[in-house]
C-alpha cells in the first residue's frame, strides 16, 4: 500500500495515543491524591486522643479523598475505552495495510523496547521497512540519533527512512575513513576524491551545507559499483522534494560533480516559484555502457534501488510533494520503479530513449492523473537512436534522426538481445500518453542543443533552458504553466 495513505489511516491514531497517556497520567495522579489524605486520616485517628480532635478535619479529608477516587475510577473507565478504540484503530489499520504497516503494538506497547534494542544493536533496523525505521527514528531523540550515525555510520548512512542530516553525518564519517584508510581500493578512493570535491564544490557554489544521502564505495568494486547521492537543499524540511536519475554511463567518479550542478541549477529555478525546495543527485543504480544500455536488466534492477529511494522518501516526508526528473536511461529506471510499487507527486522524463518494456499507458505509473511530462529537443540525436535500437529488427536498414544506419552485424543477436527480442518494444514518452512539453527556444527558455543532462551550455538542466524552467514548474505544482 502507498505509505502516504497509510500515514493517513495513521493521522487518527496518534491522537488517541496521546490522550491514553494523559489519562494514564491523571489516574496516577487522582489515586495519588485520594491514598494521602486516606493516610492523614488514619494518622490523625490514631493519634493519642486524636479521634476527637481529628474527627471533624477526618471527615472532610476523607470526602475529599472519595471525589480522588471517583476521579480516578473514571480515569480509568476513560483509559479502558481509549485502549479498546486503539484496538480497534490497529485492526482497521492493519486491514487497510494488509498488515504490513506499523502495527499499533509497536507504537503504543512496544515502542521503548524496540528504541532500546535499535540503540543496542542498529543493524536491527535494516531488516524493518522503511515505513518502520521512520516511525521508530521519530521516537527517538536527536541525540540519540545523532550518536547511532556516529556508532553506526555505514548502517545509517544507507537506511531508507532515516533522517537525511543524519545519514549526512554517518556519510561523511564514511567519506573520510575511506580517504584515510590507506587499504581502500583505486577506484574507492577515485570515487572518494570525486565525492569529496562534489560535495565542497557545490556548498560553495550553494553557500550553504549539502546533504550526502547515500554513499557506499565497496572496497573491491569497480567503477560502476560506487553508488552516491548528493542533495542541494535540505531533504528533511523542504516542501517540494526533487530525485534526478541519470542515464548510460554515469559513475560516481565521472558525474557525480555535474549531476550536483544540475541539481542546484533545478533547485534555484525551482526557488524562482515558491518553495522550500530539495533536490537529490542520485547514482544509486549500475548505469550501462554501449554494450548493455539497450537492455532493460540494468534498469529493472536500477527501479528495485530507485523504488526503495522513494519509498524512503515517502515514509520520512509524507507530507512533501516529490518529483522524479529522469533522463535518458534513466526514463527507463523511473517508469521501472513507477510501475512495480513507488509512487510519486510528478514525473519528468526528458531524452528518453524508450521507457520500461511493457509500460504502454501513463496509468500504469503510481502517478496522480495528468502528472507525467516529458521533452526532447530536436537537436537530440542520441535519445531517438536509442528508441530505434532498442526495437525488434534493429539490425535492419532503419532512419533515425536523420541518419541512416546501415546494417549492423551480431547488434541483434548479441549486444542488444535483451531490447530487440520478437516483440519487445521500448516506446517513447508521446507513445504512452505523456504531455510532450518543447525543449527548443520555443517557451521561458533557451534552446536545448543535445542530449547533454547538463554542460553548463545548453544542456536539459543548464540554466537558462526551456526544459530546466519547465522542470521547475512541474517541480513546485506549477506545471500547467509548462509549455
Amino acid at each position: 500500500m502507498d505509505p502516504r495513505h497509510a500515514r493517513e489511516l495513521l493521522g487518527g491514531v496518534a491522537p488517541v495515543l496521546e490522550r491514553i497517556e494523559t489519562v494514564a497520567d491523571e489516574l496516577q495522579a487522582s489515586w495519588r491524591a485520594a491514598v494521602n489524605p486516606a493516610e492523614a486520616v488514619v494518622a490523625g485517628l490514631l493519634l493519642p486522643g486524636g479521634s476527637l480532635v481529628m474527627a471533624g478535619g477526618a471527615i472532610a479529608i476523607a470526602q475529599a479523598a472519595a471525589g480522588q477516587l471517583r476521579a480516578a475510577a473514571a480515569s480509568a473507565m476513560e483509559l479502558m475505552l481509549l485502549v479498546h478504540g486503539a484496538a480497534e484503530e490497529q485492526e482497521r489499520v492493519s486491514s487497510a495495510t494488509d498488515g504490513s504497516y506499523l502495527p499499533m503494538h509497536l507504537i503504543a506497547r512496544d515502542a521503548t523496547q524496540r528504541v532500546r534494542e535499535a540503540l543496542e544493536d542498529p543493524r536491527r533496523l535494516e531488516s524493518m521497512t522503511a515505513a518502520h525505521r521512520a516511525a521508530l527514528l521519530g521516537a527517538m531523540t536527536r541525540g540519540q540519533i545523532e550518536a547511532l550515525a556516529q556508532r553506526a555510520s555505514e548502517t545509517i548512512g544507507d537506511l531508507e527512512g532515516a533522517p537525511y542530516w543524519a545519514r549526512d553525518v554517518a556519510n561523511r564519517i564514511v567519506l573520510d575513513r575511506v580517504l584515510a584508510d590507506p587499504a581502500s581500493g583505486a577506484e574507492q578512493l577515485r570515487a572518494a576524491v570525486r565525492v569529496r570535491q562534489a560535495v565542497e564544490d557545490l556548498e560553495r557554489r550553494a553557500d550553504e551545507a549539502v546533504q550526502l544521502a547515500v554513499l557506499r564505495l565497496p572496497s573491491g568494486g569497480g567503477e560502476r559499483d560506487m553508488r552516491a547521492a548528493l542533495a542541494t537543499g535540505d531533504l528533511d524540511a523542504a516542501a517540494n522534494l526533487g530525485v534526478v536519475v541519470p542515464g548510460m554511463n554515469s559513475t560516481v567518479a565521472g558525474s557525480i560533480e555535474s549531476m550536483g550542478h544540475a541539481a542546484l541549477n533545478l533547485r534555484t529555478a525551482e526557488d524562482a516559484l515558491g518553495g522550500p525546495n530539495a533536490v537529490l543527485a542520485w547514482i544509486g543504480y549500475e548505469t550501462p555502457d554501449a554494450f548493455s544500455v539497450a537492455s532493460d536488466d540494468l534498469a529493472r534492477r536500477g527501479g528495485d534501488a530507485l523504488r526503495a529511494t522513494l519509498e524512503g522518501m515517502a515514509a520520512r516526508r509524507p507530507e512533501a510533494s516529490l518529483t522524479v526528473f529522469a533522463h535518458s536511461y534513466g526514463t527507463r529506471v523511473a517508469t521501472a520503479a513507477l510501475s512495480s510499487g513507488a509512487s510519486a507527486d510528478g514525473l519528468f522524463l526528458f531524452g528518453s530513449p524508450g521507457l520500461i518494456e511493457g509500460l504502454t499507458s501513463v496509468e500504469q505509473l503510481a502517478v496522480p492523473p495528468g502528472s507525467v511530462t516529458a521533452t526532447q529537443a530536436g537537436d537530440d540525436r542520441v535519445a531517438p537512436l536509442g528508441l530505434v535500437l532498442s526495437q525488434p529488427g534493429a539490425d535492419h536498414v532503419v532512419a533515425a534522426a536523420g541518419w541512416s544506419i546501415g546494417p549492423i552485424p551480431g547488434i541483434a543477436g548479441t549486444i542488444y538481445a535483451g531490447a530487440v527480442d520478437p516483440g519487445g518494444v521500448n516506446l517513447d514518452p508521446a507513445a504512452i500518453g505523456a504531455r510532450m512539453l518543447s525543449a527548443d527556444g520555443d517557451g521561458d527558455g533557451g534552446r536545448v542543443g543535445g542530449h547533454d543532462m547538463a554542460n553548463q551550455e545548453d544542456g536539459y538542466m543548464d540554466l537558462g533552458s526551456d526544459s530546466l524552467q519547465d522542470m521547475a514548474k512541474v517541480g513546485t505544482g506549477h506545471g500547467g504553466d509548462a509549455r
